[in-house]
């Protein structure tokens, strides 16, 4: 099963502030968001589009055309 991570999650795995995610998500410099059900704001990434994100040196237009 692939984990959700948080912003929190992400956060921790940059070295960063939740914020500084919050800010690359509103951005368009993250992968796609997972929405948690019933909740309208609440969303998770998924590890493995992080994973391969931060491989591709945190890259969209990289990551945008591995996943295609």
């Amino acid at each position: 099963m692939n984990k959700l991570l948080t912003y929190k999650d992400i956060a921790a795995i940059l070295g960063c502030s939740p914020k500084h995610v919050y800010n690359l998500r509103i951005d368009g410099g993250m992968p796609p968001t997972t929405p948690l059900p019933g909740s309208d704001k609440a969303v998770r990434w998924k590890e493995s589009d992080i994973d391969l994100w931060i491989t591709l040196d945190c890259d969209m237009l990289r990551y945008m055309d591995a996943v295609e």
